[in-house]
């Protein structure tokens, strides 16, 4: 898999969530972002079979923005190539 930008990843929360891209700045806190915890599993499987990746819960619990999120997608898709 080739490397991701953390743009591209944010867009994808975006259509996942079904939010403007505007309301998902880095520094924006996911608890805001995403209120229910089924939302939350949601975008993380999302995320994780349309990169091709495995989100981990003990990394998961760290993220507190949406930039630590979409660093973290962005840095698991180019450790899977």
């Amino acid at each position: 898999m080739s490397t991701i930008d953390p743009a591209t990843v944010r867009k994808r929360i975006a259509e996942t969530l079904q939010l403007p891209l505007a309301k998902l700045p880095d520094e924006r806190l996911l608890a805001e972002v995403v209120r229910e915890s089924f939302a939350m599993v949601e975008m993380v499987i999302d995320l994780q079979e349309e990169f091709g990746i495995r989100l981990e819960q003990a990394e998961l619990r760290r993220l507190e923005t949406v930039a630590d999120l979409t660093a973290l997608v962005a840095a698991k898709c180019g450790s899977a190539s």
